[in-house]
């Protein structure tokens, strides 16, 4: 069920949607979102089919070997005594969980997206403050993976990390997160007059090129990059 959650997650971060958007979606509270993703609760078949419509991702689940499962963190271990009686004891937790756990409220996890596959491919943790990374709500936060040299002139190279903000806006002069054509690109961004953007790549020549806001799709903003030495 963990890997249905980082797929359900993996597919409304590509659909530039937060965990409470979703949740206001499906009409359910935010927090079944955030455990249905984690890994901590599992989905019914309904909701399952309605995340599969709204998100447009194949979730290739058998319903009828979920329906006898237990949510992760209600699963027993089962001893039989000598005198052939179950006795049921909880898992202990492992330590890696329970220094999660402890840590749950000043760090949090950050999935990093690969700009080519949109996979994720790894977490990182990241501290918070005032339930906010970096003024930015947890859930509308993500790291991508450089693919490319298009922001190689502002010392941004392949395989560095940006730490990017969901947000629907382009900002001017700004470095956003976009989808054009199906694709998704990293690029330094104008605001022009009207409803024209110039597009900026800066691989080893500087190019330019001017698109509608209608053309252009924004995922993120780019907070941060994160070089590799």
């Amino acid at each position: 069920m963990h890997d249905i959650g980082k797929l359900i997650q993996t597919a409304r971060v590509s659909k530039g949607l937060t965990a409470k958007q979703l949740a206001k979606q499906c009409g359910v509270a935010e927090s079944n979102i955030i455990d249905i993703e984690g890994g901590r609760k599992i989905a019914s078949e309904a909701l399952l089919k309605r995340f599969a419509k709204l998100l447009a991702v194949d979730l290739n689940i058998d319903f009828a070997d979920l329906a006898d499962q237990e949510p992760p963190a209600r699963q027993k271990n089962i001893k039989i005594d000598a005198g052939g009686r179950a006795e049921k004891k909880d898992k202990a937790e492992k330590p890696v969980e329970q220094w999660e756990m402890a840590f749950g409220n000043v760090l949090r996890k950050i999935p990093v997206y690969d700009l080519e596959t949109w996979q994720v491919v790894e977490q990182r943790l990241q501290p918070v403050t005032n339930n906010k990374i970096d003024g930015v709500a947890p859930d509308k936060l993500i790291f991508v993976r450089m693919r490319g040299d298009a922001l190689l002139g502002l010392g941004v190279k392949n395989g560095d990390l940006l730490k990017v903000a969901l947000a629907r806006d382009i900002t001017h002069n700004g470095i956003h997160l976009l989808r054009m054509g199906g694709r998704l690109y990293l690029r330094r961004t104008r605001k022009m007059d009207g409803e024209k953007v110039l597009l900026m790549d800066f691989d080893r020549d500087s190019k330019t090129e001017i698109r509608t806001v209608k053309e252009i799709e924004t995922v993120g903003r780019c907070l941060a990059a994160e070089i590799l030495l």
